[in-house]
């Protein structure tokens, strides 16, 4: 059995070897690893998101794969992860304040008009942040953001990821640098994904040692 390093570390040449065996199951591939990511934010630390869909562009620029078909697959899985991500935040949300009657009702509410406020920019702007992009959507169903609202931006950010991070692979996937060093252009990725993380948790920590 393939260990899941050694598939990461070889995405697109795994991808490549499936999509030319078997290229319905690429699709289905890709569906379930965006779908898992979005919809259960403990699985996003393990799936490769943003790694799918720069190989997902490469395979498609090398016509393993239709680049037509592939976007719509993975803005689907996105969206139905979201949505699934969503359900559960309002599902599992009452049930962890009655589970558990320390925790302070007061995060509840600010979560609550956070999510009134400022839901739509939280809902672009997360998409673009792994980890972060499954959380985000399970917090809203958890303040109650508007359903409406919230799947008119869920539409609208994983459309605007997937077609941004297929499009850039698929005119630059053909480039003999980029697919010698596919794992480090992921890991660029992931870096510059993580980096507004990083400087906010730095402009934290420096307040809390002013204070």
């Amino acid at each position: 059995m393939t260990a899941l390093p050694d598939i990461l570390l070889h995405l697109d040449e795994w991808l490549q070897q499936i999509a030319t065996l078997h290229p319905f199951t690429a699709y289905v591939i890709f569906f379930v690893i965006v779908f898992s990511e979005s919809a259960f934010f403990p699985t996003a630390i393990f799936l490769p998101g943003d790694g799918l869909l720069f190989a997902a562009g490469v395979l498609a620029a090398d016509g393993a794969v239709h680049i037509g078909v592939s976007l719509i697959v993975l803005i689907t899985a996105g969206v139905a992860g979201n949505w699934i991500a969503y359900k559960l935040g309002r599902w599992l949300g009452p049930a962890i304040f009655d589970r558990f009657p320390r925790l302070n009702r007061n995060h509840y509410q600010q979560a609550h008009l956070f999510y009134q406020r400022y839901g739509n920019k939280a809902l672009i702007f997360s998409r673009f942040l792994p980890v972060v992009r499954a959380l985000v959507p399970f917090v809203a169903g958890i303040a109650l953001m508007n359903h409406r609202e919230f799947m008119k931006y869920n539409a609208i950010s994983v459309t605007i990821w997937v077609f941004l991070i297929v499009w850039v692979a698929f005119y630059l996937g053909h480039l003999p640098y980029i697919k010698q060093h596919f794992i480090w252009v992921i890991f660029g990725m992931a870096g510059i994904s993580f980096l507004p993380l990083l400087i906010v948790g730095v402009r934290n920590v420096m307040q809390q040692r002013k204070k």
